[in-house]
């Protein structure tokens, strides 16, 4: 069994009194691509720096492929791990050429030059980072991303089995990062090399990574596989932001996104929400942003507004997924509609699964609860249950408030609370 790139036990960082790093462990197999993400200030690049030798820890070990990472002279570390340091610079005016050259030597004798093992090598190295074209131009009047793939090319002219980036994607834009990690993918994937970088990124970190560890505060809070690390709850404890976490259509891995709050005037009462399939993200943000006490449901678990709701803690009567609504399900939806002040009914397909909303609906506007209908389509597009929708919905219509643009909503809300705004988006 291959030891693993790296292991660290039980690592301890401080300066001075302030302590950075508070029992850190983390083991980073061979061959894995291991993204470190975390808040600012949360100790990433100082686990990092530890990681690779450039820092002792306070106390705790590391270990670079089964050996004491400080056991290593810098010569044979070099040839074992190559590390891109966050905003490299250079001191003189060297070619492309001549700094990818430099990573030839820890190969080569204090009084030789580079044979043509070491030239080849280098070529090869400018040759998978797209710089061989730019071998003769002086690094300092590089672009940022050419910049960043002459110092990755003479990482890799190190021939190292572990490669280490910090923050690989400052400066960078976004076509740039995208180039930077399909060609880390490539050199992980197809070269067995272990990456692990510090991102800030944690979109991309989660398309290209294999592993994700997240550091906050001192301590790795979670660790695993993207899917398993990127949850909305352990990203609103370690950034405290809300946010909506999607698989990506294509390739199935988490995609990331913050909940934008707008602001707007407070409102106080009570709001119940009908919706589903991803129909009422926007009417529930609203609701919430507004500082009303928002409900929902039926909603089945795992549909799009079911997350949404979830994300922006709002109370929902859930129901079982490809399920129809049973009894006791159409009280509790009953009982929430009726405790709120108003309910809106968003723009939602109605089959015969979720048809029982309408008939909770019909009985919360017969005790007098204020209905407000989102019409951006026609119910005639949305029935497919035969017209059994239709018909329950027009009932509905006869004594609900219709509004057929979402602008309208929140203005009509207020106006049925008895409160104003100062006007609709």
């Amino acid at each position: 069994m291959a030891l693993p790139a790296f292991q660290a036990k039980d690592l301890v960082m401080s300066y001075g009194h302030e302590r950075v790093l508070k029992g850190v462990n983390l083991t980073v197999e061979q061959g894995a691509f291991v993204g470190i993400i975390g808040p600012n200030g949360a100790g990433k690049s100082t686990l990092l720096r530890i990681l690779t030798g450039v820092l002792e820890p306070t106390a705790g070990k590391v270990q670079l492929l089964g050996r004491p990472v400080s056991g290593y002279d810098a010569r044979d570390r070099a040839r074992h791990m190559a590390v891109v340091p966050e905003n490299p610079s250079v001191p003189f005016a060297f070619t492309v050429e001549e700094l990818v050259l430099m990573g030839r030597t820890p190969y080569t004798s204090l009084l030789g030059g580079n044979d043509e093992y070491d030239g080849a090598t280098a070529r090869r190295a400018m040759v998978s980072t797209d710089t061989l074209h730019l071998a003769s131009r002086p690094i300092s009047n590089l672009s940022a991303g050419e910049r960043q793939r002459a110092f990755l090319a003479q990482g890799l002219a190190q021939e190292p089995e572990v490669l280490v980036l910090d923050e690989p994607t400052v400066h960078l834009d976004l076509r740039q990062r995208m180039a930077l990690f399909e060609l880390l993918s490539c050199l992980n994937r197809d070269s067995g090399i272990t990456v692990v970088t510090v991102l800030h990124d944690i979109n991309i970190a989660s398309q290209y990574c294999t592993r994700l560890a997240l550091v906050d505060a001192g301590r790795i809070v979670a660790e695993g596989p993207p899917d398993e690390v990127l949850t909305r709850e352990v990203l609103h404890d370690s950034f405290g932001v809300r946010v909506q976490v999607r698989p990506d259509p294509v390739t199935g891995r988490p995609v990331v996104t913050p909940i934008v709050h707008r602001q707007r005037p407070q409102l106080t009462g009570r709001v119940h929400v009908v919706c589903g399939g991803g129909c009422a993200e926007a009417t529930l943000r609203d609701l919430v942003d507004a500082g009303l006490t928002v409900t929902c449901g039926v909603v089945n678990r795992g549909d799009a507004d079911w997350e949404v709701a979830r994300t922006l803690e709002v109370a929902t009567v859930e129901g079982e997924p490809f399920s129809s609504i049973g009894d006791e399900t159409l009280a509790r939806n009953l009982r929430s509609m009726k405790a709120a002040d108003v309910v809106v009914v968003e723009a939602v397909a109605f089959g015969h699964g979720n048809l029982r909303n309408l008939e909770a609906v019909e009985q919360a506007v017969r005790s007098g609860v204020p209905v407000v209908l989102v019409e951006t389509e026609a119910i005639d597009e949305r029935d497919f249950t035969g017209g059994k929708a239709g018909h329950s919905y027009d009932r509905v219509r006869k004594k609900a408030r219709i509004i057929t643009s979402r602008g309208a909503l929140m203005d009509t809300v207020a106006e049925l609370l008895g409160e104003e705004t100062d006007g609709g988006e």
